[in-house]
């Protein structure tokens, strides 16, 4: 009798999962398996529910992703379940899984996305809230600025474009209007 084992190659773009808990921490995954749930408002693993499909990226397993895309790393902070999301490894100081460089642990890499803009990618926004709490959407409106430095909704603040990012359902936003 032989025994054959089934695998598949994840290719082209996945869904990059966005979660949160009951205190504003948020997690984001191209693995929904790693949460346990893709239903809206269902509470998953570590008391994290799902919120929605953030974007567009590829999975860190993709051996067929464009050469154009750069890692986005992953940190936990020692301190609870903040995560931070970078494309440069430097920000923390190590890309290495397990490490703990200050305050942050590195995760490894999340997904891998555009480190510019490309005609079909969205940016990535990176907010802060006063607790040190971070935030990233396709969707300026959630926040309401793009101004760095400038506070929004929610207590946060604006830093940067994190990333490029494809757009979720492959739609492209028009001008930003927030009401």
């Amino acid at each position: 009798m032989a025994l054959y084992l089934l695998s598949y190659i994840v290719a082209g773009p996945v869904p990059w999962y966005r979660y949160s808990d009951n205190v504003g921490h948020r997690y984001y995954t191209t693995d929904a398996n790693e949460i346990g749930t893709t239903t809206p408002g269902a509470t998953g693993h570590n008391g994290f529910h799902f919120e929605q499909i953030e974007c567009e990226v590829y999975d860190r397993a993709d051996a067929n992703k464009p050469s154009n895309t750069v890692p986005l790393y992953q940190y936990k902070h020692i301190n609870g379940l903040r995560h931070f999301y970078t494309t440069r490894w430097q920000d923390v100081g190590t890309y290495v899984t397990g490490v703990l460089m200050g305050s942050w642990r590195s995760e490894g890499i999340s997904a891998y996305v555009y480190s510019s803009g490309q005609g079909n990618t969205v940016p990535l926004y990176q907010y802060t809230s006063t607790s040190g709490k971070q935030f990233y959407t396709t969707n300026a409106c959630e926040i309401g600025s793009v101004v760095p430095g400038l506070v929004g909704r929610g207590g946060f603040t604006y830093d940067k474009v994190a990333a490029y990012v494809l757009p979720r359902n492959k739609i492209l936003p028009g001008p930003l209007v927030c009401h």
